[in-house]
């Protein structure tokens, strides 16, 4: 890209959940390999900019923190004026390995914690496969409100009304089509 008659900038984003996968972004000084990185690195607050600046060695200009909505009361002209006539819908985005089970233990200490919501998982059916079927499991014994369903993403983002997510670029695309995320 920067070598390209007209360079092209480039553009990145940390997810919040930091783990050993982000070692890719710590910046490493006095090697001489030089992996590509994005001209300018986003991410979700000031926390997670000054992790990518401290330990991961970022220059402080190329990291900007952006946020992601957070809403206080309820919003206008979206999805959520239908909640007084339907449940609330959940979509919850499978990722890293922990994720699910860490949803499922929620679950079990507060049993009622889905009463009034729908709460579809969208499968992620590259890894692990064997912990997160056993937490979705864990999850459908407790609440008759969950389930798992495959379709496109654009059709998940049009019918919930918050997305949650962890670790998955999924919940980013869920911010910027207007989608509640959490």
């Amino acid at each position: 890209c920067a070598e390209a008659p007209r360079p092209i900038r480039t553009v990145g984003y940390a997810h919040a959940a930091h783990t050993s996968c982000h070692l890719a972004l710590r910046a490493r000084p006095g090697t001489s390999s030089k992996p590509p990185h994005p001209n300018i690195i986003l991410t979700t607050g000031p926390k997670a900019r000054e992790f990518l600046v401290g330990w991961g060695r970022q220059q402080p200009l190329h990291v900007v923190a952006v946020g992601s909505p957070r809403y206080l009361s309820r919003l206008k002209g979206h999805q959520t004026e239908a909640l007084n006539d339907r449940p609330l819908r959940i979509l919850a985005f499978d990722g890293l390995w922990f994720e699910l089970p860490m949803l499922a233990n929620m679950l079990e200490e507060r049993p009622g914690l889905f009463a009034a919501a729908e709460v579809v998982i969208r499968p992620y059916s590259f890894a692990w496969q064997k912990v997160k079927d056993r937490a979705i499991a864990r999850m459908m014994r407790v609440s008759d409100r969950v389930r798992v369903q495959s379709d496109s993403l654009a059709n998940h983002l049009r019918w919930c009304d918050v997305a949650l997510f962890g670790t998955t670029s999924a919940g980013v695309q869920a911010m910027l089509s207007g989608c509640l995320a959490i």
